[in-house]
């Protein structure tokens, strides 16, 4: 892999000791890493002790070398892309971006790029925060493997199909749904999936609490669910349904 360089000393304006600001990321938990935004290719000024373990890289050799050290052919988008946008719509941006560690393993990220600014409000630095989310990646990747092997048995089943994840912090993220909610329920499977509704929005006020109450018990219990009620479509259309959920182990 290329590793483009730039001209610049790191001993001048680039060097992590002329950040002052850098001490605040050196303990964080999450990799983090400074470009200078003044420089061609923004060269890395300032990496924590987390991007070093994260990626393989040592601090002498990422600090005062261009951000594109990072890129990989199948890492996308570039590092420079998020850094860029950032500078000229002049506030943070977030986005998943994928990097290269030094052993040339992808490691994909949720960043952060935020804008430092000086006295004359010239963007100077770019501080990228990286919450490494390779894990749960391959891991929800592997979700919707295992149910597009179903898609062909699901589609002859009467009813709505879906599976969910349940995140660590009690996120409920949709990972797959058939197409059956749309005549049963009048939503397209996109809806559930982008995290636009859930199955709890249509159920009717006076029957949440008990829907509430067997998902908790199946949750807990890590057993099977089976809850009856009413649920308002978007049209206002009321319906009558059965849910049933099975958990997995995890």
């Amino acid at each position: 892999m290329d590793n483009p360089t730039t001209d610049s000393d790191p001993a001048d304006s680039g060097a992590a000791s002329q950040v002052p600001f850098a001490a605040a990321f050196a303990n964080l938990a999450s990799a983090a890493l400074i470009v200078d935004a003044r420089q061609p290719d923004y060269p890395l000024v300032f990496v924590n002790t987390a991007f070093t373990t994260t990626t393989g890289y040592a601090e002498h050799e990422v600090v005062g070398r261009s951000c594109q050290i990072l890129t990989h052919p199948e890492a996308t988008p570039a590092l420079s892309e998020p850094i860029q946008i950032a500078i000229d719509r002049r506030q943070p941006y977030k986005c998943t971006l994928t990097y290269s560690s030094k052993n040339g393993t992808l490691i994909r990220n949720r960043l952060t790029a935020s804008p430092v600014y000086d006295v004359h409000g010239q963007v100077t630095h770019v501080v990228c925060l990286c919450e490494d989310i390779t894990a749960e990646h391959e891991e929800l990747e592997a979700l919707k493997q295992r149910t597009r092997h179903l898609d062909h048995m699901i589609s002859s089943v009467p009813g709505m199909m879906f599976r969910l994840l349940r995140r660590p912090a009690g996120v409920i993220e949709y990972v797959y749904v058939s197409e059956a909610c749309h005549p049963l329920f009048g939503v397209l499977p996109e809806q559930f999936l982008n995290h636009g509704i859930r199955l709890r929005d249509l159920v009717h006020p006076d029957d949440l609490p008990s829907f509430n109450e067997r998902w908790a018990l199946s949750r807990d219990a890590s057993a099977p669910a089976d809850w009856r009620g009413r649920c308002v479509l978007p049209t206002g259309e009321v319906k009558y349904v059965q849910a049933l959920a099975f958990p997995e182990p995890e």
